[in-house]
């Protein structure tokens, strides 16, 4: 493969749309305030379907970048959702053995 054909593939693959749980990571690295503030309303009413702990670790890490208080309650929401997907994927497991 030549490096002209080498870059346009890597071109491509940075163009693609990412799910979700990926691209939302990427967005509170690089939110401001007000922009955290616009992603924890969004993080508020989404059903996060995977990417918990990374998820929750940028909320951290960029909290403590921009020395915020009291957005616990979106860790609260992820750390649900996390319980409620690892529930789902229980009772998947157990419905599976019967």
């Amino acid at each position: 493969m030549s490096l002209q054909t080498e870059q346009t593939a890597r071109e491509r693959e940075a163009t693609k749309p990412l799910p979700f749980e990926e691209s939302i990571v990427l967005a509170i690295y690089h939110a401001n305030r007000d922009c955290l503030h616009c992603l924890a309303g969004l993080i508020l009413i989404t059903k996060i379907r995977a990417n918990y702990v990374a998820i929750s670790s940028a909320w951290r890490s960029r909290g403590v970048a921009l020395s915020l208080r009291d957005y616990t309650n979106v860790l609260d929401h992820i750390e649900a959702q996390q319980k409620t997907a690892e529930a789902r994927k229980q009772a998947r497991a157990d419905e599976n053995l019967r």
